[in-house]
C-alpha cells in the first residue's frame, strides 16, 4: 500500500484542525489548541477516515501496476486538498501572508522529519509538565452517576415526545 491513502487521511484530519481553529468564540488561537483533548482528535480521525473514498484505498493497492492513470488521480485530488487547506489557513486571523511553501510545510514536513528517541522523550516530559500545569488550573467537575442519569431521563423522555423519533433509537438510548 502507497503514501497515498495516509496523506489523504492527514489533510483531511488537518481540515478538522483548522475547522475547530477557526469557530467562533472568544478564545484565543493558542486557547484554541489546547483545548484540543485525545477524544476530539480521535473524532476527527475516525470522521477523516469516513471521508476517504474507497477508490482511493483501491487505487493505493494498485502500487505493484503503477498505471500513469492511477497516479494522475491521486495527485489530483491531493492537489484539491492542498487548495482548500491553503483557502482555509489564509482565513486565520495572523495568516492572512502565508505563502504556498509555508502551507506545504505545515502539511508534509512531517514525511521528512525523523524524530530521535531523545526528542520523544523531551515531548513526553513537556506534555507531562503541561497536563499538571492544566490540572491545577482547572479542576472539572466529575458528574455523578445519578446526575448522569437524571440527565439521561430526560433526554429519553424528550425523544419519545418527538414525533418522527424511531423506537430502535429509543431502545439503543434506554440500553445506556
Amino acid at each position: 500500500m502507497d503514501q497515498g491513502v495516509i496523506n489523504d487521511l492527514k489533510l483531511k484530519y488537518r481540515k478538522f484542525i483548522l475547522a475547530h481553529v477557526l469557530e467562533k468564540d472568544a478564545a484565543s488561537l493558542i486557547q484554541k489548541i489546547k483545548k484540543i483533548d485525545v477524544k476530539s482528535a480521535m473524532y476527527w480521525l475516525a470522521a477523516s477516515w469516513e471521508k476517504i473514498k474507497p477508490e482511493t484505498i483501491k487505487n493505493s493497492w494498485h502500487n505493484i501496476l503503477t498505471t500513469k492513470d492511477i497516479k494522475d488521480n491521486n495527485k489530483k485530488k491531493e492537489n484539491q486538498d492542498h487548495f482548500e487547506i491553503k483557502y482555509t489557513v489564509l482565513k486565520l486571523s495572523g495568516c492572512e501572508e502565508a505563502t504556498d511553501n509555508c502551507i506545504k510545510e505545515w502539511l508534509y514536513g512531517d514525511e521528512e522529519e525523523e524524530i530521535t528517541d531523545d526528542a520523544i522523550s523531551c515531548m513526553i516530559t513537556e506534555e507531562e509538565i503541561d497536563e499538571t500545569e492544566d490540572l491545577n488550573d482547572e479542576r472539572e467537575k466529575i458528574i455523578s452517576h445519578a446526575e448522569d442519569m437524571a440527565v439521561l431521563d430526560v433526554v429519553l423522555r424528550y425523544i419519545e415526545q418527538q414525533p418522527d423519533a424511531l423506537s430502535h433509537n429509543v431502545l439503543v438510548l434506554k440500553s445506556l
